[in-house]
C-alpha cells in the first residue's frame, strides 16, 4: 500500500492525493475505515445465513476472498494500525470482531 500505487490506480498523481489527506497515515485511516464499513456488511449478510456455524463460516471465507481479490488494496487496510487510530476505527473493529463472535 502506497500514495503512489493508490495515484496510479485512480489515474491521478500523488499530489492530488496528498491535497485530500494530511498524510499517508491519515490516507490509509481512511482506507481502514471504509473497509471495516465493507467487512461489517460482510459478517451482516454472513449473520442472516440460517446455517450452521461451519457453513456459515465457509460462506465468509468465500465472501472475504472475493473481497480481497477484488479489492486487494483495501483488503490491506483491514490490517493497518496507526499512532491516531480514530475512535470511529477502533468502534467498526470492535463492531467487527463481535459479529464474528456472534457467527459461532
Amino acid at each position: 500500500l502506497s500514495v503512489k500505487k493508490n495515484a496510479d490506480q485512480l489515474s491521478i498523481t500523488s499530489a492530488a492525493i496528498y491535497k485530500h489527506f494530511e498524510s499517508f497515515e491519515d490516507l490509509k485511516i481512511h482506507l481502514s475505515l471504509f473497509c471495516f464499513q465493507e467487512i461489517s456488511e460482510l459478517l451482516e449478510e454472513v449473520t442472516q445465513l440460517r446455517a450452521n456455524s461451519s457453513a456459515r463460516l465457509e460462506y465468509l471465507a468465500l465472501l472475504l476472498r472475493k473481497f480481497a481479490v477484488k479489492q486487494p488494496g483495501l483488503f490491506q487496510a483491514s490490517l493497518f494500525r496507526g499512532e491516531k487510530e480514530p475512535k470511529e476505527l477502533a468502534s467498526l473493529r470492535n463492531r467487527s470482531q463481535k459479529l464474528l463472535q456472534d457467527l459461532f
